[in-house]
């Protein structure tokens, strides 16, 4: 039986090709490096929208010529622009990626983007928020610039357009301002859209009277000293999750006085790494009390939008978050670390999930720490739905596992308010004999795809639509029976579990250009060899209407436009079935 992915609202897109050159612009402003490597010496300078030549590409990083200047960049830092030779610059990176042998152990550690760039998503949106500079004499975070820099290239990896993109920074972030940026946020979108909000700053402590009683609130401190409490967010929460089908939240911040004062104290924080926290007033009582953002309870509060739900908190309610003057904050520049390289697809699936890479983060930070002679703990805190997909891998040659693998990503990364059930009858097949039977419903109205995956893993199987049967609409409450008079589905062997995926999604797929060979009536592609675990996962990850002028419309004119027509949305139940003699 066969798998496939979907990814979130971050995927990068493969395209095969090769070229001897492309062009390409920059996000922001850069630092060229003399090398592939955070902290190089800086051979120039280099402003936002610059064109570029691409030269060659070492992991997470490109090497471009530009204004008399041959330096390197990371690879999130720049986006396609026209390519010399009628390619792309995607085809470039492609070409560099396919030339890995196949026993290159970097083609089971790559991650996210590698392959190339993400096309810009019009669905997809970004509220970035960093405070260096605070009034009432509160020493300043002198990272950022850099946390500012990360957190852009953070979105153009999960392909948020550059006009749905908003930046504030110090003064900008007033506790007013940042309310309303919130909120606007939360107006901007429309159904089904994915956001991703970053913050880096200090966070604090602070007494409340709410209903629970008196507590310590936990919160993030603005410019102008006013405090967001975590009662606020969870509020934001709850209305992100009736609208957006994909949170994910980013907060470098610390929220134990208490732990960073023990830190200092102890020496454990050297190397100039600085406590991302900042006691308010007469807040003593609250230095060294327990609990987080509420994170926990707001995503259980939010039912299946939970599923959608993503928060990561640069450490634990007792630990300190560190920055670094003039390089940025740990958490942060570890999680763009391992969005351009490092981060391990563990489970061969073809992509890379929040649980991967908070793994590969949080080695990251281990090492910077030590590196400096301190031994401060920093963990990560990853709340939410740990199995959404962030980012493509490489592939592997460990087809089987990475075929049922990549059925469990797409599955896993659902639109979970999009109830979709699936019943199979027998679930014990008996080979040469039993003939399959599915029951399907979706609460829903859209397009039905039965994906399998095979107890052998070899092959993804599309048994639905089919050379037979293409009429794969459902509506709204809909029973859907399958096999319908024309096609069946018997066990052939060998003895073991097959899964079967079904998804409904708003709008059309197009799985014509994977390869797919003629099975019967159905049609089937070899899992595991050059990226076709993550291939499919793409073709599930968006719709077949993606590069129509009408769904690649920004901001007001989409607004405008049928949504539903350019959903990526969808919903998906999966069931497993054996195969006994």
């Amino acid at each position: 039986m066969k798998k496939t992915y979907s990814l979130l609202f971050f995927l990068l897109a493969f395209v095969a090709g090769f070229a001897q050159a492309a062009t390409a612009t920059l996000v922001r402003d850069q630092d060229l490096l003399s090398s592939p490597r955070v902290g190089a010496p800086v051979v120039g300078r280099v402003g936002k929208s610059t064109s570029v030549e691409v030269l060659q590409r070492q992991s997470g990083w490109v090497q471009v010529s530009t204004q008399g200047h041959v330096g390197w960049v990371r690879m999130l830092a720049i986006k396609s622009g026209a390519a010399s030779g009628s390619t792309s610059l995607g085809n470039l990176l492609a070409s560099w990626w396919n030339r890995a042998k196949p026993g290159d152990s970097s083609r089971v550690t790559a991650i996210a983007g590698l392959r190339s760039l993400p096309k810009p998503q019009p669905a997809s949106h970004a509220l970035i928020m960093a405070i260096g500079e605070y009034g009432g004499g509160l020493a300043p975070l002198p990272a950022a610039a850099q946390d500012i820099d990360a957190a852009v290239m953070m979105a153009n990896g999960m392909g948020v357009p550059e006009e749905n993109i908003v930046v504030l920074q110090d003064g900008e972030l007033k506790l007013d301002a940042m309310r309303g940026a919130l909120e606007g946020l939360t107006q901007r979108i429309l159904s089904g859209d994915q956001v991703f909000i970053y913050f880096s700053g200090y966070g604090t402590r602070v007494p409340v009277a709410d209903a629970s009683g008196n507590r310590c609130a936990e919160g993030l401190l603005a410019a102008d000293g006013g405090v967001l409490i975590d009662q606020e967010f969870e509020a934001l929460f709850k209305r992100l999750s009736q609208k957006a089908r994909r949170v994910l939240t980013f907060f470098d911040a610390s929220h134990s006085a208490g732990a960073a004062t023990r830190a200092v104290d102890m020496g454990l924080i050297k190397n100039g790494f600085k406590a991302k926290y900042s006691a308010k007033p007469n807040t003593s009582a609250c230095e060294t009390s327990g609990g987080g953002l509420s994170l926990a309870a707001s995503t259980r509060a939010l039912g299946a939008g939970a599923e959608n739900f993503i928060h990561v908190s640069s450490a634990r309610a007792d630990q300190v978050a560190l920055a670094e003057p003039g390089k940025g904050s740990l958490a942060t520049q570890a999680w763009l670390q391992c969005l351009s390289e490092g981060a391990r697809d563990l489970d061969a699936s073809g992509g890379i999930s929040i649980s991967e890479m908070g793994s590969c983060a949080q080695e990251q930070i281990n090492l910077k720490v030590a590196a400096g002679g301190g031994t401060s703990p920093q963990t990560l805190t990853l709340t939410g739905n740990q199995a959404l997909i962030v980012g493509a891998s490489g592939g592997s040659d460990a087809a089987s596992s990475g075929a049922k693998a990549a059925l469990q990503d797409v599955y896993a990364n659902r639109d979970a308010r999009r109830q979709v059930t699936l019943t199979a009858n027998p679930t014990d097949m008996r080979i040469r004999t039993d003939k399959l039977g599915l029951t399907l419903t979706s609460s829903h109205a859209g397009f039905v795809y039965l994906l399998m995956v095979d107890s052998s893993g070899k092959t993804f199987d599309m048994l639905f639509p089919n050379k037979r049967d293409n009429a794969n609409y459902i509506r709204a409450g809909e029973t859907l029976y399958l096999p319908r008079p024309g096609w069946d589905v018997i066990a052939g062997g060998p003895p073991g579990q097959n899964s079967v995926l079904a998804i409904v999604s708003d709008a059309p797929r197009d799985f014509s250009k994977l390869g797919m060979r003629p099975a019967g009536p159905f049609s089937s592609v070899e899992a595991g060899a050059q990226g076709a675990n993550h291939d499919i996962q793409l073709a599930v990850a968006s719709t077949s209407n993606a590069d129509k002028p009408a769904c690649r419309a920004v901001g007001k004119q989409r607004a405008l436009l049928v949504v539903e027509d350019c959903s990526d949305a969808y919903g998906a139940a999966m069931v497993t079935i054996n195969e006994v003699n």
